[in-house]
């Protein structure tokens, strides 16, 4: 475990984790309503916890979490080995996935999504990664922090069927 501030703890995600992730996910994707379109609707508890689980269960995936001492989970990072089709495909060499970096709405602006990138950044690198790649919104604030901490738009662009937005692609040297 690590210490990233003096509340928080960060620890590798658990299979029993699913439920935590769910929830934060989706609190922090109703926040997407100050900004998306007027009727939209971010994805349901349901579905997002059975993704969870079956994403807790790749080998292949690197997820921490940043929890307080009484296991609230306040924020978390995922990523994985970049594929030549998105989720499918074989894994292209020497670059990484960031698929989810999400802190709780009341814990924004603390330093803590900063500080699980740079770790997550790290291990990326010390996975033997050169390059990072994401996918965020068009319109999500996220963007600016992305920018700020290093990323650069890369050209491409995409729908989320997942989140029903279009997608902008950001990439990082490591």
């Amino acid at each position: 475990m690590t210490t990233l501030a003096h509340d928080l703890t960060v620890r590798a995600a658990r299979a029993t984790d699913a439920h935590k992730l769910a929830s934060l996910m989706v609190r922090g994707n109703s926040t997407y309503r100050d900004w998306a379109p007027r009727f939209w609707q971010p994805p349901g508890f349901e579905r997002t916890r059975s993704q969870w689980r079956l994403r807790l269960r790749e080998s292949d995936r690197w997820t921490r979490l940043a929890i307080e001492s009484d296991e609230h989970l306040v924020a978390f990072v995922s990523w994985r080995p970049a594929r030549e089709h998105g989720d499918e495909g074989a894994t292209v060499p020497g670059v990484s996935y960031v698929s989810y970096l999400y802190v709780g709405p009341s814990r924004w602006g603390n330093g803590i999504a900063r500080g699980l990138l740079e770790f997550a950044e790290a291990a990326m690198a010390d996975a033997g990664c050169a390059r990072a790649i994401l996918w965020t919104p068009v319109g999500a604030p996220a963007r600016g922090f992305y920018e700020h901490c290093g990323w650069r738009l890369d050209g491409r662009e995409r729908w989320s069927t997942e989140l029903h937005l279009p997608m902008v692609g950001y990439e990082k040297r490591l």
